[in-house]
């Protein structure tokens, strides 16, 4: 006799305390059930390019990150993690799905004042979770970000593989490319007095809740490296979400409220942040089949590549 998978059991209301589910959403790694206000998360038995969900020792450690991440940054929706017989789920307060920043940014209802606000719970939030999640993420932070940051453009390269069908692979190879000897060349990256190394979260808009208050939900990166970014870079991609989804004054006024109290940071940085942030969107969204959002986030890239190439032959 088949033993049910605790997916299984959801779906077919066998979960004591829950029942029936009103919906179900399957994603790519998991699936989401939803039970009134009550909604359960439950990740997939399958290998993915960060790990192996079949495996049992990363599954319990796959779980516990990621339900402290979410619950460390939004733990008014994060309720708890329940370890059911061999299994996980995570159980969390249902949210409007049509407050997301993406969402609000397009139909004009995101202000400056909102990005203002974001920024500022933002940083507050990734100096918080680096200080109190140090000992997990030490040995990232003793590769340095010049090095965290060459891997991550690489994962790039990788990701945007994957969108061939829409993003050439001569194109990718081109801006990666640019990307990385322009890093390369820049002393800012090696020099630990002039940027800030940090635990980073996947700020993705669509992870990002607007309502009463701000929220932040499936914001643990899965992939080990991902997890240490700039500081800066994690506010870079709000930044380019404000310019590419809504207006110049969404993204202004995330950089206006950052460098009210920060350094300034070389325009070259900003730029190689710019770009990388603009394609992991125009990548992501082509992958959600959102070609219009891909489109504007292609746009912005390119325009962006063509100014970071005009930076370089004036140095």
């Amino acid at each position: 006799m088949t033993t049910m998978t605790l997916i299984e059991a959801f779906e077919q209301g066998n979960v004591a305390d829950f029942g029936k589910p009103d919906r179900v959403v399957d994603t790519v790694l998991s699936k989401v059930f939803f039970f009134g206000d009550r909604v359960t998360k439950v990740y997939k038995h399958e290998k993915a390019f960060y790990g192996d969900l079949t495996d049992e020792s990363f599954r319990k450690e796959f779980y516990t990150e990621d339900f402290y991440w979410n619950h460390f940054m939004s733990p008014e929706v994060y309720r708890k993690l329940v370890h059911e017989v061999d299994d996980f789920y995570i159980e969390m307060v249902r949210i409007d799905s049509e407050k997301t920043l993406t969402k609000l940014s397009l139909t004009g209802m995101v202000t400056p004042e909102t990005m203002r606000d974001l920024t500022v719970i933002l940083v507050q939030k990734l100096r918080m979770i680096s200080e109190e999640h140090h000992p997990k993420l030490e040995a990232l932070f003793r590769r340095g970000l010049l090095n965290i940051h060459l891997e991550s453009l690489e994962d790039l390269r990788n990701f945007a593989y994957m969108a061939d069908g829409s993003i050439p692979r001569a194109k990718t190879d081109q801006i990666v490319d640019l990307l990385l000897r322009k890093s390369t060349e820049e002393s800012y990256f090696e020099d630990p007095k002039r940027h800030r190394i940090s635990a980073a979260i996947d700020n993705n808009p669509d992870n990002i809740i607007i309502d009463n208050a701000i929220r932040f939900i499936d914001i643990m990166p899965p992939k080990e490296n991902w997890k240490v970014a700039d500081e800066y870079f994690t506010i870079v991609r709000n930044a380019v979400d404000g310019f590419v989804l809504s207006s110049d004054a969404l993204g202004d006024e995330v950089y206006t409220t950052y460098f009210a109290v920060n350094d300034p940071i070389p325009e070259c940085v900003t730029l190689i942040y710019e770009i990388r942030s603009g394609m992991i969107q125009w990548a992501h969204r082509t992958f959600m089949g959102q070609p219009d959002i891909a489109e504007k986030y292609r746009q912005f890239t390119e325009r962006r590549v063509l100014t970071l190439q005009e930076v370089m032959k004036g140095v």
